[in-house]
């Protein structure tokens, strides 16, 4: 049975409940803003901790930590959203692996890094290119991917192999952009050549709910909602005679079937609520 962790926090407002309309653009208005400014301020500090950890850290383990604690309760520290985890114990601390997830919003990497573990991104250039943030990735030891660049392709592969064999998971999107429909665009190959090179499985993960909060071209946050995050048992290279593409198209229908379990218990649910 899958474990089901939910990270609430108190008087959170019923979603049916209504907020007047000014409320929620400066509510809107606050999260981006706020969340800028604490990377900027919080800067000084990881550059202490990348600097110590040059010397006694070689994961980088106590940058990662705390970055990803930052981003993940910046979250959730929002009432009107709520958050959800099942499934964690798929996730086995003592055998790196490449998690690979769905991709709705910009969201999903805040909700991402409430993932237990040390882990590295493996991420397009244009997120290294956001001030603070981006200085913050690179100090954790994220990987950079140069989207159309074999050399690019190269590099981030030499980069995740060199994690993995260290023991360090890494995540990444294997869609390559976020959907706008919902609906599970085509899967890159690079996620699932280097899980079956290294040997590593992969853990798909199933994201459902961040669209709603942040979609696609949208530059105005609408913060609330409930985001469900299922982690899936882990499929291994070598039940697929370690062939990529057979590997890639298992991970896909996994998630896929799981976005559908999400949707439709969500709207059976939706349904319940408003009869009541």
């Amino acid at each position: 049975m899958l474990e089901i962790r939910t990270l609430r926090k108190p008087h959170v407002l019923p979603l049916k409940e209504s907020v007047s309309q000014p409320a929620f653009l400066a509510l809107s208005i606050f999260s981006g803003i706020s969340f800028f400014l604490i990377a900027i301020a919080l800067l000084p500090v990881f550059a202490f901790i990348w600097l110590v950890s040059l010397l006694f850290d070689r994961d980088r383990l106590l940058l990662h930590s705390l970055s990803n604690w930052c981003v993940h309760k910046f979250l959730v520290a929002n009432p009107l959203i709520q958050c959800r985890f099942e499934g964690l114990s798929n996730l086995r601390m003592n055998q790196p692996c490449v998690i690979v997830a769905n991709h709705q919003s910009v969201i999903d990497i805040l909700v991402l890094c409430g993932l237990p573990g040390n882990f590295k991104w493996i991420a397009k250039r244009s997120i290294f290119q956001i001030p603070a943030i981006g200085w913050i990735m690179r100090m954790g030891g994220d990987v950079c991917l140069v989207a159309k660049s074999v050399s690019g392709g190269r590099r981030m592969f030499r980069q995740g192999t060199e994690w993995l064999k260290r023991k360090v998971s890494v995540v990444i999107f294997p869609e390559g952009t976020r959907s706008e429909s919902g609906e599970l665009l085509t899967f890159k190959d690079g996620p699932f050549r280097l899980a079956t090179a290294c040997g590593v499985p992969v853990v798909p993960i199933a994201i459902e709910g961040t669209a709603a909060i942040l979609p696609k071209y949208s530059k105005m946050p609408h913060p609330r909602g409930v985001i469900r995050v299922s982690v899936l048992p882990a499929v291994y290279p070598n039940d697929y005679h370690h062939n990529a593409a057979a590997l890639r198209d298992a991970v896909r229908a996994d998630i896929g079937r799981r976005l559908k379990e999400m949707r439709s218990n969500g709207t059976a649910a939706l349904e319940a609520s408003s009869q009541s």
